[in-house]
């Protein structure tokens, strides 16, 4: 990279070892120039550039290369099987699914279509009752369905006290008085008018 930079200067290329060198010397990494302080303190007279690029590979570039070598590991060339979906836990149990409809729909309709009724299950494939016909589709385009009971256990409906209800003779008072000042028009809006326009002459 750095020898782009050197072919790329406007308005002309540099050449010179000294000019690279002092460049380099000033954009080195750390880590590099720990390893090659002599190169760096006392510099070749004759081509510094080209000694201490030597330098940084002969004592950075093996020991890294042969680290990043061992650390590479092989990946597998076939990517088959690999999909990773998530499938909801109660999909095993449930009786009823929605189908997921996988084609282009026009805007604003369901992307599931459903309940439909679980004939059978296999580990990625359901058998289910798609208009009154059994289809074989695969567990990812799947969600299940929770049908509501009819009954309602007793202790879901909390039990209210008298003292709970609110008052209705209060809240008719409070009524009558708010909308004294308010007419209806006949549209349905009602309208309020401020106390000084309203005393009637």
């Amino acid at each position: 990279m750095v020898e782009a930079t050197f072919e790329l200067a406007v308005p002309k290329p540099i050449t010179s070892s000294i000019t690279k060198y002092n460049y380099c010397g000033d954009r080195i990494a750390p880590e590099a120039a720990a390893i090659v302080p002599d190169a760096i303190v006392s510099p070749d007279r004759m081509d510094p550039y080209k000694h201490l690029k030597e330098a940084i590979i002969k004592r950075c570039g093996e020991s890294n290369l042969t680290s990043m070598i061992r650390n590479l590991n092989p990946t597998n060339s076939t990517f088959h099987n690999n999909d990773q979906f998530f499938v909801n836990t109660s999909l095993n149990s449930s009786s009823y699914v929605f189908l997921r409809i996988d084609k282009v729909r026009p805007p604003l309709t369901h992307p599931y279509s459903g309940p439909h009724l679980v004939k059978s299950r296999s580990v990625k494939k359901f058998v289910i009752d798609l208009s009154s016909k059994n289809v074989t589709v695969t567990i990812d385009r799947y969600k299940p369905a929770y049908k509501l009971s009819k009954t309602i256990p007793s202790g879901v409906i909390p039990k209210v006290t008298l003292n709970d209800l609110p008052k209705e003779q209060s809240r008719q008072t409070d009524k009558s008085d708010r909308f004294k000042n308010v007419r209806i028009t006949r549209y349905g809006r009602h309208v309020h008018f401020p106390k000084r326009m309203s005393v009637k002459i």
